[in-house]
């Protein structure tokens, strides 16, 4: 038999959370609910990094790592610093971010991926003193002199700046080995003793002519996002030029994609809600007394792909189930038949057979608050105990 894992449920009466029959709902199916806003624009806020720490159980307090790429962020928002503040590693890459902002309290944060954005400068990132890795390709940088923000991370060991405008510029590579001698690998490459040597040595002629050559990319950058702007107002469809193109693609992109689901919607008569609550419909039509009638036993299931572990000793069976932390209660549906177990989690099924008949008036459940780990005790019905 399968044995419960220690430490999973807690220890004490603290730990645990009574549930209630009252407070089961029925919502959409997480799976389908995550397939339909890929498209859709997001704001960085609590709810989306609780999504996005399933790996976690949804705690954000001791979280390390995150993936928040392909959301179409624009703004790095402050309840990122001030919910995970252990965060080590931070992947932001593929979004609409313009700015680096609101990181100063990742004190613990070691690697930065802000790859394929729309950032123009670098900065605010001093507080980050532990940073020794930082992606920023693909980017709108056009202010070589902001490399020089990152001097006082004296941890930083690799930079990414390549597909960025200031790359264009004659000698960036040894200017940026001149004011960052703590990097060891720029754009990929690592760096050379002899470029380092010649970097040293000409620093201050570096600096001077990177200077001119800043101030000519800079009017030219100008006249580039004015140039635009006028093919965006006239109609021309621009994909990525400067920031406010990338924008103006994005959203008509959004646009694209509304329009294509309402065209679908009316085309079938019914809306979005309605046909994803069909969708689950045909995904699971029969109930466990339909599986009986038809096939003479109810079905096993776990479309959630749970890790549960079940333990059955002689007065009962326990049932250990590792939910999220995050899901409510409220989306938490636990039916126990003489033969069978039935859980339902956000429309995700875990049905289990019994080989003994219990009691079901007997039988509880408990939540646990560290962890979120549902345990279910299914007392064996006394005329078998005998």
């Amino acid at each position: 038999m399968w044995r419960i894992r220690t430490g999973v449920v807690g220890k004490g009466q603290s730990h645990f959370l009574k549930l209630s029959e009252t407070n089961f709902l029925w919502i959409i199916p997480l799976q389908i609910y995550y397939k339909n806003v890929e498209m859709v624009q997001e704001t960085l806020n609590e709810n989306l990094l609780r999504r996005r720490s399933e790996h976690n159980d949804g705690r954000l307090s001791d979280l390390k790592e995150i993936t928040l790429h392909q959301f179409e962020l624009t703004k790095i928002e402050p309840v990122l610093h001030e919910h995970c503040r252990q965060l080590q590693q931070l992947f932001l890459q593929n979004n609409l971010i313009e700015k680096i902002e609101n990181l100063y309290h990742l004190k613990d944060l070691r690697y930065l991926n802000l790859a394929i954005n729309s950032i123009t400068k670098i900065e605010n990132l001093e507080s980050n003193e532990v940073l020794t890795k930082l992606d920023l390709t693909i980017n709108y940088i056009t202010d070589i002199f902001s490399v020089e923000n990152l001097s006082c991370n004296h941890h930083l060991r690799e930079l990414t700046l390549t597909g960025n405008p200031i790359c264009n510029i004659k000698a960036y590579r040894l200017f940026v080995i001149s004011v960052l001698p703590q990097l060891k690998i720029l754009d990929g490459e690592e760096i050379k003793l002899q470029e380092r040597i010649l970097a040293e040595q000409n620093k201050d002629d570096l600096r001077l002519k990177i200077k001119k050559r800043q101030e000519r990319l800079l009017k030219d950058t100008k006249k580039e996002v004015e140039k635009n702007k006028k093919l965006i107002e006239s109609g021309e469809d621009l994909y990525g030029n400067d920031p406010e193109s990338r924008r103006a693609a994005a959203e008509k992109m959004r646009q694209s994609t509304q329009e294509k689901d309402n065209r679908q919607s009316s085309a079938s008569g019914i809306g979005e809600i309605e046909r994803i609550n069909q969708d689950v419909a045909k995904r699971s039509n029969l109930t466990p007394e339909q599986e009986i009638e038809k096939y003479g036993k109810v079905m096993q299931k776990n479309e959630g792909k749970w890790d549960f572990k079940l333990l059955e000793t002689d007065f009962d069976y326990t049932c250990d189930i590792p939910i999220q932390k995050h899901i409510s209660m409220a989306n938490i549906k636990i039916n126990v038949e003489t033969t069978y177990l039935r859980v339902d989690v956000r429309g995700k099924i875990l049905q289990i057979r019994l080989d003994s008949n219990v009691d079901p008036d007997r039988c509880n459940a408990k939540r646990s608050a560290v962890t979120g780990a549902l345990l279910i005790t299914m007392p064996k019905n006394k005329i078998v105990q005998k």
